[in-house]
């Protein structure tokens, strides 16, 4: 176990250095030994990473990273060690990235401005390795998206996670909003928000 857990420093994931945000690994949990005997040694350990990472890391190609990194920890003839998915391919949540969705962050911007009077957040933010259904509605169905939505005002992933009520119904305006520029006539920008809020703590 010391010698895996002093290893994961060097489990490298393939990815195109191109992209903007590099593959992160997490160390989920870690099982084994014996409840209340801290005096045994364990006989094995299991341990759950979550792999995450841009476009072109995928199920394949981190098993294969894994497969290599674990094939060098062999060569210690006291470590026995194999590594295996835990979930198959269809439970993959796919990366995302807003590319081709120009039109849409086009829509929620002009639509976050008329409702709250102010410029939105676009680009990278606090939530580059967060999980999302845009992510499988792109690399399945093809469709351009983007994610928008209440910061949370106590931050991201901070103790207590909660967002107010006012950024759930700006937010609501705001989608309403894009929705309707996006699907008007050519040449018709929407209707008016009709109010604006105080300015929510968005991210685009």
């Amino acid at each position: 176990l010391q010698t895996v857990l002093a290893s994961l420093g060097g489990l490298q994931i393939t990815w195109d250095p191109r992209r903007k945000i590099r593959p992160r690994v997490n160390l989920g949990f870690v099982h084994g030994g014996y409840e209340d005997r801290t005096g045994l040694f364990l006989d094995r350990c299991c341990l759950g990473l979550s792999v995450r990472g841009p476009v072109g890391v995928t199920p394949a190609t981190v098993q294969a990273d894994l497969d290599r990194f674990v094939g060098a920890l062999r060569l210690d003839p006291d470590v026995k060690v194999r590594a295996q998915s835990l979930h198959p391919a269809y439970s993959w949540m796919p990366p995302f990235e807003a590319q081709g969705a120009e039109a849409v962050i086009a829509a929620l911007a002009e639509a976050h401005r008329a409702a709250t009077g102010s410029r939105p957040h676009i680009g990278l933010g606090p939530l580059d390795y967060a999980g999302t259904d845009a992510g499988v509605w792109q690399y399945l169905g093809g469709v351009p998206c983007a994610v928008y939505g209440p910061g949370g005002s106590s931050g991201t992933f901070s103790a207590p996670e909660k967002v107010r009520t006012e950024d759930i119904v700006t937010a609501a305006r705001v989608y309403a909003g894009a929705a309707a520029r996006l699907l008007a006539p050519a040449g018709d920008g929407g209707p008016p928000d009709g109010g604006r809020r105080g300015q929510p703590q968005q991210r685009g």
